[in-house]
């Protein structure tokens, strides 16, 4: 049996670099086949700004995850790495559709929070960054309750990549025993 994880974050965030150092952790003990929107969506602000968009990004992401589970192994473990939202001058537009959660059907999803202070000199404006990731934050209980998975938020706070990846490493490490 293989799991298939979730872990999301507010898009460009530090929520990459934390799945890369945990996999680099769990390096010859699990063995994921990581698949990031950044791989195969190009969801930035000029392609939610136009309404007519969503639908067609929601569906690109949901062929690229149906393409890439058909082409993994039936044993391979998959971890889908991305975010929930784009936020535009409109609002804020789901990339990640009921479509897509019922396709990659996740056993588990894992959203990182990070502490805003940690992301100091990137952030072009703090308030729009907490409404976000607020919604982000909402977003991960809903479809986890949707998909009916376990959901666990790690806390990323400053000068934490290192801590949280090792708290992401746990959770794949426990979600590894007897698979």
């Amino acid at each position: 049996m293989h799991m298939k994880i979730l872990i999301t974050g507010v898009q460009n965030s530090v929520e990459e670099s934390i799945v890369k150092l945990a996999l680099e952790h769990a390096e010859g003990k699990a063995k994921f086949k990581i698949l990031s929107f950044s791989d195969f969506v190009d969801t930035g602000e000029s392609a939610a700004d136009e309404l007519k968009l969503l639908k067609s990004t929601q569906k690109k992401i949901k062929d690229n995850i149906e393409m890439r589970i058909l082409k993994s192994r039936a044993g391979d473990n998959i971890i889908i790495n991305g975010y929930f939202t784009v936020k535009s001058k409109l609002g804020f537009f789901p990339v990640i559709s009921r479509d897509v959660i019922d396709t990659f059907n996740p056993d588990f999803l894992v959203h990182i929070h990070v502490d805003p202070l940690a992301l100091a000199g990137k952030l072009d404006n703090r308030k729009e960054f907490d409404e976000h990731q607020d919604i982000e934050n909402s977003c991960a209980v809903l479809i986890g309750a949707y998909a009916g998975c376990g959901i666990k938020i790690i806390r990323s706070g400053v000068d934490g990549t290192r801590e949280s990846a090792d708290e992401l490493y746990g959770i794949l490490k426990e979600l590894m025993v007897d698979k």
